[in-house]
C-alpha cells in the first residue's frame, strides 16, 4: 500500500491550475424554514407544495429535514424541482418517503453515495447550470386520507 494525498472539490489540489469553487470552499449556509403547512384530508395525489427556491448552482445539504405529523394515506412523496412552472425532476432530492406515520425524513433522502455536494443543475441532471433560481417542489404521490401538518428546513450552501 502507497501512501498517497487526495483533495477535495473545497481543497486546491497543488497540481490544479485554477482554484476550488467558491461554493465548495467559501460557501454560506442558507435556509428555507416553511412554517407549518396544513394538509387537508382530500389532498389528492399530485398536489404540490412549494418549499421555497435555492439557486440553480446551490448544493442542498444532507441535514435538510422534513417533519411531519401523521398524514395518512401520504406513503409516497416526493422532493424535486421545478423552474417557472415546468417539472425539471420530480424526486431527485427525495423519491418514496411515506408520510403516513408522524417523523422526520431527509430532505435528501434519495441522493445516493457521490451526489452529496453536488449543485442542483447537476442533482437534476442538466448538462450545465442555466442559472436563476429552481422551485423546491414536494409531490403527493397518493391521497392524503387525513388531515395533519408538514414543515420543512432545508439547508443549502451558496457563494
Amino acid at each position: 500500500m502507497a501512501v498517497v494525498q487526495k483533495y477535495g472539490k473545497s481543497y486546491k489540489s497543488p497540481s490544479a491550475i485554477a482554484l476550488a469553487l467558491a461554493v465548495f470552499a467559501e460557501g454560506q449556509m442558507r435556509t428555507i424554514v416553511t412554517g407549518s403547512i396544513a394538509v387537508a384530508n382530500g389532498d389528492s395525489a399530485n398536489s404540490e407544495i412549494f418549499f421555497g427556491k435555492i439557486p440553480s448552482n446551490a448544493i442542498l445539504l444532507p441535514i435538510s429535514t422534513l417533519y411531519h405529523g401523521a398524514l395518512t394515506g401520504v406513503t409516497d412523496f416526493d422532493i424535486g424541482l421545478k423552474r417557472d412552472g415546468v417539472l425539471i425532476d420530480i424526486d431527485c432530492y427525495a423519491d418514496g418517503l411515506n408520510l403516513s406515520s408522524a417523523g422526520t425524513k431527509g430532505g435528501t433522502a434519495a441522493l445516493a453515495t457521490g451526489s452529496i455536494g453536488r449543485r442542483a443543475w447537476e442533482v437534476a441532471g442538466l448538462a450545465n447550470d442555466p442559472g436563476g433560481d429552481f422551485d423546491l417542489v414536494g409531490t403527493f404521490k397518493t391521497d392524503a386520507s387525513a388531515a395533519g401538518v408538514l414543515e420543512a428546513i432545508f439547508y443549502y450552501s451558496k457563494k
